[in-house]
């Protein structure tokens, strides 16, 4: 969600599963998703830590477009191309600019994000979700499949 322009495969699962570890979203994940996707969908996202499609991304707005597999890098090329065109001094300026249009709420959002992670992550919950989610991990990496 950091980046500027987002692009992904239609059938990308994108979410923020921390809720599921016991956690909760870090590097200003509550702060951005429900400036793009608004502020009912960010929560169904957050609370349910159920993953949507690259297809759905783009719908909501968290994407801006969702190719095939086989067109992702073609496609992410030929759009790198044209911005490269651009003038590198213009280009910084639009950035630049773009910024501004995060308000002060964004930020001071984003410093309490990082203060109640901080204090999510050394929960017992998150603990136990953490090993849980490790210990999953472990069981697929031996070729089980043991899904919850």
């Amino acid at each position: 969600m950091a980046c500027h322009i987002r692009l992904v495969t239609e059938r990308a699962k994108l979410g923020l599963p921390e809720l599921q570890l016991g956690l909760i979203p870090g590097f200003a994940g509550t702060q951005r998703l429900p400036r793009y996707v608004g502020m009912a969908k960010a929560a169904e996202m957050l609370f349910t830590s159920e993953p949507i499609s690259g297809t759905q991304a783009v719908q909501c707005g968290l994407a801006n477009h969702a190719f095939t597999d086989e067109e992702l890098i073609p496609k992410a090329k030929e759009l790198a191309n044209k911005i490269a065109k651009k003038s590198p001094l213009a280009l910084k300026s639009a950035i630049e600019l773009l910024n501004y249009s995060k308000h002060d709420s964004y930020h001071k959002g984003v410093e309490r994000e990082a203060a109640l992670f901080g204090q999510a992550f050394d929960t017992a919950d998150a603990q136990e979700g953490i090993a849980a989610f490790i210990e999953k991990g472990k069981q697929y990496s031996k070729g089980n499949d043991h899904s919850a």
